[in-house]
């Protein structure tokens, strides 16, 4: 099973629900498996907090007045700000019509009401793994896009110390030897710092792509 680099209790989850017994429960469940959890009493509860505190992962009720979970997923997904959090539906209705118009209004997955605390936080866990996996994944195609952009310069600019180097052997004087010797030495030592940085993050990319693979 492949495990949360990230500590649970770092990720905020909104529970949404106009029933207080089914929030309560569903607080306690994921509590329990160790996130921080807030709650809302409706939709319109729900959006006001989404859009006052930063939240990972939306589980919200599908028939609820005012603003059900769908109004909701629909504000949601309209939204820049909160376009990318992963919405779960609580629903009970088993319609295949209905669960197709969620998925292709934005919702990322169900759970079917009074399902287990096993099965809930295995589908929160996947999807908050999905997050860690696409932030990581930004982050080195990032860097990689610069290490890319530092690698061609550094490739002209070692080049172009053997040259100094060459040069600097071929003067007559060993005065004007001695003056350029440390520039020359400080010049490699930048230049091979700068090819170790690239090397360690070309590393790191190797190692990110292993370290969410292993498994518990």
């Amino acid at each position: 099973m492949v495990i949360l680099k990230r500590k649970k209790k770092d990720y905020k989850i909104l529970v949404v629900d106009d029933a207080q017994a089914s929030r309560d429960l569903y607080k306690a469940m994921l509590d329990g498996a160790g996130y921080t959890v807030s709650v809302a009493g409706s939709g319109s509860e729900g959006l006001k907090y989404l859009e006052n505190n930063k939240v990972d992962l939306v589980l919200c009720d599908y028939e609820m007045p005012d603003i059900n979970g769908e109004k909701l997923l629909k504000k949601v997904r309209s939204n820049p700000e909160l376009q990318h959090i992963v919405v779960i539906m609580i629903t009970a209705n088993e319609s295949h019509d209905v669960r197709v118009m969620l998925l292709k209004t934005g919702a990322n997955d169900f759970v079917q009401k009074g399902t287990s605390s096993e099965e809930l936080i295995a589908r929160v866990n996947t999807h908050l793994i999905a997050i860690e996996m696409t932030s990581a994944k930004s982050i080195l195609d990032v860097a990689g896009e610069h290490t890319n952009k530092i690698s061609q310069p550094l490739a002209v600019l070692m080049g172009s110390l053997d040259v100094l180097e060459a040069k600097l052997n071929q003067f007559k004087s060993d005065e004007e030897r001695e003056d350029l010797k440390p520039l020359v030495k400080n010049l490699q030592l930048s230049v091979n710092e700068m090819a170790k940085i690239i090397e360690q993050i070309r590393l790191l990319g190797i190692s990110t792509t292993k370290f969410y693979a292993q498994e518990k």
